[in-house]
């Protein structure tokens, strides 16, 4: 059974002393690396193989952070339609995104 997680067993281990514009864009270009060797995407569907990989990542990562998820996936919200009436708009945010 697992008794601790990641970010609990090394809380005392900063990963960096500051976290500034150079780490944000290491992040970022990591991200992006990801995203070139793993698209998410194809001939503009959803490249399932890819898709599940992003989701193992996505629930092994929550799991480490005793999160169910990194960030909430479901949206709602209500906008205007071209008649002035509020419409329901809600969905489901891809891996790629969270």
């Amino acid at each position: 059974m697992l008794t601790d997680i990641f970010a609990d067993r090394y809380k005392d281990l900063p990963i960096w002393s500051k976290f500034g514009d150079a780490e944000r864009r290491l992040m970022t270009q990591i991200y992006n690396l990801i995203k070139e060797v793993y698209p998410y995407w194809r001939d503009g569907k959803e490249n399932a193989p890819n898709v599940a990989k992003y989701k193992e990542l996505h629930d092994q990562l929550a799991n480490e952070l005793g999160r169910k998820e990194l960030a909430p996936r479901y949206y709602s919200y209500t906008q205007k339609n071209a008649f002035g009436t509020d419409m329901p708009v809600s969905g489901w945010y891809s891996y790629e995104y969270c």
